[in-house]
C-alpha cells in the first residue's frame, strides 16, 4: 500500500504547486453542485407560481327561468367566481378567441362555456334529463406540465358548478318542504274533524256486517242433514260391485272362443292357397328350365352365325383393298390382270355365302323369339291361376272375417267398457265420500271464520274510536309544535352543508416542503454521477513513472482511483451542504452529508473502473447507465407510472438507493430504511473493484491497441501508460527458438487465412453498426408496438451495437496480434533470447511490487 499512497500523494503535491491546476481543481468540485443547485432552485416551488399560466374563459350561457329554482345563470356565477379566482390568470374573451389564443399558444386552455348550459342544469326539475357539458380545449404542445396545472384548473371549474348547483336544488327543495309543512298544520283541524266523521260512518257499516255473519251461522247448520243421506246412497251402490264384475267377466271369456275359432278357419284357407301356389310355381319352373336351355343354345347359335359372317365381311374388304394394290401396278405388271379377275371371282362367291349367312341368321333369331313367346305363355297361366286362389283368399280374409271380427270388437269393446266402468266405480265412490268429509270439514271451518271475521270487526270498531280520542289529543300535544321548530331552519344554511357536506383532512405523513426538497435528492444524485463523469474526463486515468521507482497495475489503479475518490467526496460535500445552505428540508443533515458523501464514493468507483478498464466504450457505459437511472430510478415520479422495463431495472440501478438514502435524511427516518439503502449501494462497490483489478490486466494488451488506433488519428483524444506489458506469450517465443522454420509455416497460413477474411470480417461489422438501427426503425414503424416492446428494442440496439464494437475491436486485435507474430517470426535467435531475458525480469520485478 506504501506504492499507492506514494502515487496519490505524488498527484497531490503537483495540483498543489500549480495554480492553473489547482482552478481547474476547483471548478471541477464546484461545478457539478452548480448543476444540482440550478434545477433545486428552478423547482422550488413551481405550483405556488402558476398565477402566470393563462387561461382563456368564454361564457355564452343565457340562462334559464325556472317555476322551481327561479333565475338560474350558472355561466355567470362561474364568471364571478373565476375573477376572485388568482390561482391562474384568467381572461374572459369571445369563443372565438378562446380557441385562436389556444391554437396560437397566447393561452395555455380554454373554457367556453355553451348558450345552453343553465338550461341543461335546469332540466332536472322537469324530469327531463340533459347533462350540461362545458368545452375545454388545452395546448399541450406548448408545454409538457402546463396542461397538468389547467386541468386541475378546469376540475375546480367543474367541483365549483356541482357544488353550486347541489346548493341550489338543496335550498329549493327544503323551502317546498317548508312551504308544504306549513300547509299541513293549516289542514290539520279540518282534517281531524272529517277524519271522525268517517270513523262514525265505518263503525255503522262493521255493525251492519256483523249481523249478516250471523245468518251466515245458521246457514250452515240447516246443510248437514243432506250431506248424511248422500252417505247411506254411496254405501248402498258399493255393495252391488262384486256382482256386476262377475258377469262381465263370464262375457268377455266367451267372446276369446268365438275369436280363436274364426281365427282357426282364416289359417286353413290360407294354407291350402299357399300349398296350390307352391305347386303352380314348381310346374313353370321346370317349364322355364327347359325353355330357357333351349334358348340358350338357339344364342349360341346365333353368335356363331354372327361371327362367321363378320369374318366373310373382313375378307371380302380384304380382297378389294389387294384388289386395288394391284390395279395400281397393272401398267407396270400386265400378268397381275389373271390374278386380278380371280380374286373378284372369290369376292364374288364370299358375297353369295354372306347373303346365305344372313338369312340363316334370321331364321335362328326367329326361333329365339318363339321359344321366348313360349315361356310368356307358361308364366301367364301361372299367374292367372295363383291369382285367382289369391282372390279367393283375399274375399274371406277382407270381407267375411273382418266383419266378423269388427261384430265381436264391438261387443268386447261394451263389455270391457262395462267392465271399466264397474272397476272405477269403487275409486269414485270413495272420493265422493272424502270430498263429502272434506265439505263438512269446510262448513265447520267456515263457520270458524265467521265467528272470527265478526271478533275483529269488533275490534276494529273498538280501535276506530279509539283513534279518533287519539287524533283529538294531538291537536292539543306540543308535537305539532316540534314541527314548525324543525321546518324553521335557515334554507341557506342547509344548501351550504349539502353542497360540501364531506371535509377532506389533508395529514401529511413524512412533510416535505417546498417541491425543491422533494427533488433534492434526485439532483443531487445527478450532480454526483455528473462530477464523476466530469473527473474521468478532465484527469488522465493512466499514471507515469516520474516520481515512482516502479509500480504495478494494481497498484497504479488503487494509487489514481484514491485521487478520484478524494475529489468525488470533496463534490459530494459541496453539494449536499449546498443543498442545505440554499434552503433545502432536512431533518438529520450529518445523514444527508454522510449519504452524499458515500454514494459519491460509490459513483466514482464504477465510472473509473469502466473508463480505465474499458476506455471509451467504458465511458461510454457511464453515459448509457445515466441515461437508464434518470427515468428508472423513481426520482421524479414513481417507478409504477413508468413502463415495464424500467420497473425491472429499477433495483439494479445505484441511484435508486442513493436517491432513498437521502429521503430518509429530508422527510424522516423510518427503521432501518436509511441503512439498508447505503447497504445496497455499497455492493456495487465489489463490482467496481473486480472489473478494474481483476479484468483490467487481461485488457491491457487491448487497451494499448485501442490507444495506438486512435492516436493514428491524431483527432480523438487517448492515452498512453507506462505500464510493463508483455505484446507475446512467452509459448510463442519458445516455439520461434525450437522450431522456427515449422512455426513460420505454421503462422504464415494462419495469417494468409486471416488476412483473406480480413475485410470481410471489418465490412460485416460496420454493416451491422448501420443494419441494425435501421431494422429496428422499420419494425417499430410498420408494427404497431406498445411502449413496453418500444424500450427493450432499443435496449436490444443498445447491446447487440456494444456487441458489434467489442466484435472490430476484437478482430482489430487478432490482425494486430498477427502482425505483431510475424515480426517475431523475422527475429534471428539472439533477439528472440533477449526477448526472453526480458519477459522473465518483467515477471520478477511484477511479482515484487505486488508484494507488500
Amino acid at each position: 500500500m506504501r506504492t499507492v499512497f506514494q502515487i496519490l500523494f505524488r498527484d497531490l503535491r503537483r495540483l498543489l504547486r500549480n495554480p492553473v491546476a489547482m482552478i481547474i481543481v476547483v471548478g471541477v468540485c464546484v461545478i457539478p453542485s452548480l448543476y444540482a443547485w440550478y434545477c433545486i432552485a428552478a423547482n422550488w416551488d413551481p405550483y405556488a407560481n402558476t398565477a402566470g399560466i393563462r387561461v382563456a374563459v368564454s361564457n355564452n350561457d343565457r340562462g334559464v327561468q325556472s317555476d322551481i329554482a327561479g333565475n338560474l345563470d350558472a355561466g355567470g356565477q362561474v364568471v364571478e367566481e373565476l375573477r376572485n379566482n388568482h390561482d391562474l390568470t384568467w381572461e374572459f374573451v369571445s369563443e372565438d378567441e378562446a380557441r385562436e389564443g389556444v391554437e396560437s399558444g397566447t393561452y395555455y386552455a380554454a373554457i367556453v362555456i355553451p348558450a345552453d348550459f343553465s338550461e341543461d342544469l335546469a332540466s332536472v326539475f322537469t324530469g327531463d334529463f340533459e347533462q350540461p357539458t362545458i368545452a375545454y380545449y388545452v395546448n399541450e404542445k406548448k408545454n409538457a406540465v402546463a396542461p397538468k396545472v389547467t386541468d386541475t384548473g378546469a376540475a375546480t371549474i367543474e367541483e365549483q358548478i356541482n357544488s353550486t348547483f347541489v346548493s341550489t336544488v338543496s335550498k329549493t327543495v327544503i323551502e317546498m318542504a317548508q312551504n308544504a309543512g306549513t300547509s299541513m298544520l293549516d289542514r290539520s283541524d279540518e282534517a281531524s274533524e272529517g277524519l271522525a266523521a268517517s270513523v262514525d260512518e265505518t263503525n255503522g257499516a262493521i255493525d251492519r256486517v256483523r249481523a249478516l255473519l250471523d245468518g251466515i251461522d245458521s246457514t250452515i247448520e240447516d246443510s248437514r242433514s243432506p250431506l248424511d243421506n248422500t252417505r247411506q246412497t254411496l254405501d248402498d251402490l258399493e255393495e252391488r260391485i262384486p256382482v256386476i264384475a262377475d258377469a262381465l267377466d263370464r262375457s268377455t271369456a266367451l267372446l276369446g272362443d268365438v275369436r280363436q275359432s274364426a281365427r282357426e278357419l282364416d289359417a286353413s284357407i290360407s294354407q291350402a292357397i299357399s300349398e296350390g301356389g307352391t305347386l303352380l310355381g314348381d310346374a313353370s319352373t321346370q317349364a322355364n328350365i327347359a325353355i330357357g336351355a333351349f334358348s340358350g343354345n338357339v344364342a349360341k347359335l346365333q353368335g356363331g352365325v354372327d361371327a362367321a359372317l363378320a369374318d366373310m365381311g373382313a375378307l371380302v374388304d380384304g380382297n378389294e383393298g389387294i384388289i386395288d394394290e394391284l390395279r395400281g401396278q397393272v401398267a407396270q405388271h400386265p400378268e397381275l390382270a389373271d390374278v386380278i379377275a380371280e380374286l373378284e371371282a372369290q369376292n364374288e362367291q364370299h358375297r353369295q355365302t354372306i347373303e346365305s349367312l344372313k338369312i340363316l341368321s334370321g331364321d335362328i333369331a326367329a326361333i329365339a323369339d318363339a321359344a321366348a313367346s313360349a315361356s310368356d305363355a307358361v308364366d301367364g297361366s301361372v299367374q292367372d291361376g295363383l291369382a285367382a286362389a289369391g282372390e279367393a283368399q283375399r274375399r274371406i280374409s277382407a270381407e267375411v272375417l273382418p266383419k266378423l271380427s269388427e261384430g265381436l270388437d264391438s261387443f268386447s269393446q261394451v263389455s270391457g267398457g262395462l267392465a271399466g266402468t264397474v272397476s272405477s266405480l269403487k275409486p269414485t265412490i270413495q272420493q265422493a265420500r272424502a270430498l263429502l268429509d272434506q265439505l263438512s270439514g269446510t262448513l265447520d271451518q267456515t263457520k270458524e271464520v265467521v265467528s272470527s271475521t265478526s271478533s275483529s270487526l269488533a275490534e276494529m270498531r273498538d280501535e276506530l274510536s279509539r283513534t279518533v280520542t287519539d287524533l283529538s289529543a294531538l291537536n292539543d300535544s306540543a308535537s305539532l309544535d316540534e314541527l314548525s321548530a324543525l321546518l324553521g331552519i335557515d334554507p341557506e344554511d342547509a344548501a351550504s352543508f349539502m353542497s360540501s357536506p364531506v371535509t377532506l383532512e389533508n395529514v401529511a405523513i413524512y412533510p416535505v416542503s417546498p417541491y425543491g426538497s422533494g427533488v433534492a435528492p434526485f439532483y443531487t444524485n445527478l450532480a454526483l454521477w455528473v462530477g464523476g463523469f466530469i473527473l474521468i474526463a478532465i484527469f488522465k486515468l493512466e499514471v507515469d513513472r516520474e516520481g515512482v521507482r516502479s509500480f504495478s497495475p494494481t497498484q497504479a489503479y488503487l494509487g489514481r482511483w484514491l485521487l478520484f475518490v478524494l475529489l468525488g467526496l470533496v463534490q459530494a460535500a459541496i453539494v449536499c451542504a449546498g443543498d442545505l445552505a440554499i434552503g433545502v428540508q432536512c431533518l438529520d443533515p450529518v445523514a444527508y452529508l454522510a449519504a452524499g458523501m458515500f454514494t459519491s464514493f460509490v459513483y466514482v468507483s464504477v465510472i473509473f473502473a469502466l473508463a480505465s478498464t474499458f476506455k471509451h466504450i467504458g465511458k461510454a457505459v457511464a453515459v448509457v447507465l445515466l441515461i437508464m437511472q434518470i427515468p428508472g430510478s423513481s426520482g421524479m415520479y414513481p417507478v409504477e407510472m413508468m413502463p415495464a422495463f424500467f420497473q425491472a431495472v429499477h433495483p439494479f440501478l445505484p441511484f435508486t438507493y442513493g436517491i432513498g438514502a437521502l429521503r430518509e435524511a429530508v422527510g424522516g427516518m423510518y427503521g432501518l430504511t436509511y441503512a439498508f439503502n447505503l447497504a445496497h449501494l455499497a455492493l456495487f462497490l465489489p463490482v467496481a473493484l473486480l472489473i478494474g483489478l481483476v479484468a483490467r490486466p487481461y485488457l491491457l494488451n487491448l487497451n494499448l491497441l485501442f490507444d495506438r488506433k486512435l492516436a493514428e488519428t491524431d483527432i480523438m483524444v487517448c492515452e498512453q501508460n507506462n505500464l510493463p506489458r508483455t505484446r507475446y506469450r512467452l509459448r510463442t517465443v519458445i516455439k520461434v527458438l525450437l522450431d522456427t522454420d515449422a512455426y513460420r509455416a505454421k503462422l504464415l497460413a494462419r495469417a494468409d487465412r486471416f488476412y483473406r477474411n480480413y475485410p470481410r470480417l471489418i465490412r460485416v461489422g460496420w454493416i451491422l453498426v448501420f443494419a441494425l438501427p435501421v431494422l429496428i426503425l422499420v419494425v417499430m414503424s410498420l408494427f404497431d408496438v406498445d411502449v413496453d416492446t418500444k424500450i427493450v428494442m432499443l435496449v436490444f440496439w443498445i447491446l447487440s451495437l456494444i456487441a458489434v464494437i467489442s466484435y472490430l475491436i476484437v478482430v482489430e486485435y487478432l490482425h494486430d496480434s498477427l502482425r505483431y507474430q510475424l515480426d517475431m517470426s523475422t527475429l534471428d535467435d539472439a533477439d528472440l533470447e533477449q526477448k526472453l531475458r526480458e519477459h522473465v525480469v518483467l515477471q520478477a520485478d511484477s511479482g515484487k511490487r505486488d508484494r507488500p
